[in-house]
């Protein structure tokens, strides 16, 4: 359409020609497929603490963080139901129970 204006959402520009831009774009699609969204995080939780907050760029307030335990302190926490996480704005809150020992949570977050 004449004298229309384009927002470009996505900065083709810097991707060369339109040939470069597909390709590239097949490419990160391709590597979505294969399980590398960047969406997964190892996180130690904070010692003597109830809370841990995990800076995660891109997360919003209505992501959902899936989570595992990944040693036998952070299993028994689970199993005790002492972990629960929410999504706020650019991070992950985990609240959880105090304590002295090192806990590992594998962190998945969709959304």
């Amino acid at each position: 359409m004449a004298g229309e204006t384009r927002t470009v959402a996505v900065p083709e520009a810097t991707f060369g020609s339109p040939q470069e831009h597909l390709r590239r774009t097949v490419q990160r699609v391709n590597g979505l497929l294969n399980g590398h969204g960047n969406n997964h995080h190892i996180i130690v939780l904070e010692l003597d603490t109830t809370e841990t907050r995990v800076l995660v760029l891109g997360a919003t307030a209505g992501c959902v963080p899936i989570f595992s335990p990944l040693d036998a302190g952070a299993a028994a926490s689970v199993a005790l139901g002492a972990i629960y996480m929410r999504c706020e704005k650019d991070a992950i809150v985990i609240t959880h129970d105090a304590s002295a020992e090192t806990r590992t949570l594998g962190v998945v977050t969709h959304g």
